[in-house]
């Protein structure tokens, strides 16, 4: 997944359009590098994240899918996926 998302580095937050193809609604979270962490790995960072994990009901456990998808009108956008294994095992 991280080789597909746009490059970040620990000065500025980069915004990414993800499309929830469950729900059908669009959130822009904010893609962040790690400042103070031996761990550089990017994080979503912003209230659409917490919003989305929150009325997703995301908890440990569960499977994002997130793949990249060109878009004539916001060039690249990604498309996310929520997959629970409790309730298909």
């Amino acid at each position: 997944m991280l080789a597909m998302l746009p490059r970040v580095d620990s000065d500025r937050d980069v915004p990414i359009r993800v499309f929830d193809n469950q729900r059908r609604w669009v959130y822009e979270f904010k893609l962040s590098g790690r400042r103070r962490n031996k761990y550089r790995k990017p994080v979503f960072q912003s209230r659409a994240w917490r919003v989305f994990a929150k009325d997703r009901g995301i908890a440990a456990g569960d499977v994002l899918f997130f793949w990249a998808e060109e878009d004539p009108f916001h060039r690249t956008q990604y498309r996310v996926a929520l997959y629970k294994p409790h309730l298909f095992p």
